[in-house]
């Protein structure tokens, strides 16, 4: 009797207790919170992009998936797109770059330990000028990793800075005749040197693409005056993908590097040149070069990459390489010699990596022309 009293007592007092917290605290299901919680998120971006819109400098919200969330007016006319065009779209797509590149940036612009803006060279910029994305990481949900950047887009600063500061020394009419030479001086030697990067790759630094084109147009328009030759040999690293999934984005830069550096003994004369034209994808352009001597050229580039013996997970780095030349009696352009080289890039990759393959021009008819 004592203990079904016991038991009856206890009960109550813990119904009772149920009850005064019932009274203060409201139990909520996991979906509801998740919905509050994108709620909250939603709220917060709707709030981004009232700032992004009123704000007169080209600006953007980036999803860390790499997804722009909205974008204004003065970014629609910087990079002379639509503005319907450029909400819900991936970076690579809005500002023209090629997927690896995009990932590149996407993740320097979420890098916690960043110090300074994301610099896009000439040729990577939608503008044809060199741009700073400088980016405010943020959480806009405190209990995920839904991670989003508010990301300015303006010129480069060093040289728009140093217009500005000229410009309004001069306005000011402070400046003497000899602070007048010597500024233009500096700014001319600043101009020479932007000219130059324009045309290099920030991370090995090797040309760019838009230096290889105007280059391999060169040489082709040379070798058609002269009656001469001349090669192009394209490199893909093979597996590039596995080493920086494995081993992290700093360790596939320092790989390009290394790989920059076996590449430029290949260009040995005045006209040769080395560029780096993608992500992990690499040219070499001979002029007055037989197909013959230009697979034996690639063989070396094989060789020397293992020798270098670069670390890869799967043991050591190697390479798949496509060769390409015209004839003197060829009248072909850039494009056309391009993709007969990346014809025999893929056959290199198709029939097990690791080697050299030439690719061949076609002839008037779309037909493959046969070696020799």
């Amino acid at each position: 009797m004592r203990a079904r009293a016991a038991f009856s007592e206890g009960n109550h007092m813990h119904r009772s207790l149920g009850s005064r917290l019932r009274g203060k605290y409201r139990l909520v299901d996991p979906g509801e919170l998740h919905r509050m919680r994108d709620s909250r998120a939603e709220e917060r971006l709707r709030t981004l992009r009232e700032v992004v819109d009123v704000m007169d400098e080209p600006a953007f919200v980036l999803r860390s998936d790499g997804v722009v969330m909205a974008a204004n007016e003065s970014l629609a006319r910087l990079i002379d797109k639509d503005i319907a065009e450029l909400s819900r779209e991936h970076l690579d797509l809005v500002l023209g770059l090629n997927v690896n590149d995009s990932y590149r940036v996407i993740a320097a612009l979420f890098r916690k330990d960043s110090h300074g803006p994301v610099h896009l060279n000439a040729e990577e910029s939608p503008t044809g000028a060199v741009l700073e994305l400088d980016a405010s990481p943020m959480t806009l949900r405190k209990y995920d990793r839904a991670q989003f950047a508010f990301v300015r887009v303006r010129p480069d600063g060093n040289l728009a800075d140093r217009l500005r500061e000229m410009t309004s020394r001069l306005a000011s009419k402070t400046l003497s005749a000899d602070a007048i030479q010597a500024d233009s001086h500096a700014l001319e030697r600043d101009i020479a040197a932007l000219e130059r990067l324009a045309h290099k790759d920030p991370l090995t630094g090797l040309e760019n693409r838009g230096a290889f084109d105007k280059h391999l147009a060169r040489v082709l328009g040379q070798a058609l005056r002269d009656g001469d030759s001349a090669a192009l040999i394209i490199l893909d690293v093979d597996n590039f993908k596995v080493l920086n999934d494995t081993w992290g984005h700093d360790r596939g830069d320092e790989c390009l590097r290394q790989l920059a550096k076996v590449l430029s003994s290949a260009a040995r004369r005045p006209l040769d040149l080395v560029a780096r034209v993608g992500g992990e994808e690499f040219a070499v352009i001979l002029a007055d070069c037989s197909l013959h001597n230009a697979l034996a050229a690639a063989s070396r580039i094989r060789r020397s990459i293992h020798a270098a013996a670069l670390d890869h997970p799967y043991g050591r780095v190697t390479a798949s390489i496509g060769v390409a030349a015209t004839t003197p009696a060829d009248r072909k352009d850039t494009t056309e010699l391009y993709r007969a080289a990346d014809r025999g890039l893929y056959e290199a990759k198709r029939s097990g990596k690791d080697r050299v393959c030439a690719g061949f021009l076609e002839d008037d008819k779309g037909e493959s022309q046969t070696a020799g």
